[in-house]
């Protein structure tokens, strides 16, 4: 297994830093209104300060919790089940009541490593995750007492590499809600899950039919 000799060979995932200014700047050119812009700027001095108090306490979250799972403890899914999932970015797996996820673009041998730190959707570590769904930089996690929290993946930023399977988390800010939209997620994964219920029910039923013959009979 080939190691990284250095961080030189580690890139920017999944936005190069430099193409996330602009975007950034093409975002505040469109935005219009006192409100809007006002809320942009004190965003984005609230981020300056996130990243210079990081760098002051020089810690980084890979540093924080070093805890890992080998590439082979978790087999990185092919298809989405309530356990596993994945993302155009990441892929997530629900081991031991916690979340742990790698970028799709690491290498094969690339180790899994805690998402938002813990691996939980809070720093006190009450509830066991049991179930995990995701879609764009949308990630969804139902714990063990039925609670369904919510997140945004996109300020989760890393650096990977194709030769070597080491990677890092370089910044990582996600804020877990159990409502969205000003709506309870209840009801809404609850029909999600119903539809997959539903398909799934109607291609097992297919697939295990018999496979009808043509014997035509005779008016």
């Amino acid at each position: 297994m080939m190691l990284c000799e250095s961080d030189s060979l580690l890139r920017p995932y999944p936005i190069d830093p430099e193409q996330d200014k602009v975007v950034r700047r093409t975002v505040r050119v469109r935005e219009k209104g006192l409100i809007k812009r006002t809320e942009s700027c004190v965003s984005n001095i609230s981020q300056h300060f996130s990243f210079v108090s990081s760098i002051c306490s020089n810690r980084t979250p890979s540093e924080e919790n070093t805890e890992e799972k080998d590439a082979n403890e978790i087999i990185p899914p092919l298809v989405c089940t309530s356990t596993d999932a994945m993302d155009s970015k990441y892929f997530y797996a629900i081991r031991d009541g916690r979340i742990w996820f790698k970028p799709i673009a690491a290498h094969q041998n690339a180790r899994w490593k805690l998402f938002d730190e813990n691996g939980y959707t809070n720093k006190r570590r009450t509830s066991q995750l049991i179930s995990v769904s995701a879609d764009g930089d949308n990630i969804i996690v139902v714990d063990e007492n039925q609670i369904i929290h919510y997140a945004k993946t996109n300020r989760v930023i890393c650096q990977v590499s194709f030769d070597c399977p080491q990677w890092k988390i370089i910044r990582s800010s996600v804020t877990w809600k159990e409502k969205w939209f000003s709506m309870d997620g209840v009801s809404l994964i609850a029909l999600y899950h119903c539809c997959e219920v539903i398909i799934y029910s109607i291609y097992t039923f297919f697939r295990s039919s018999p496979t009808p013959t043509s014997n035509p009979t005779s008016l």
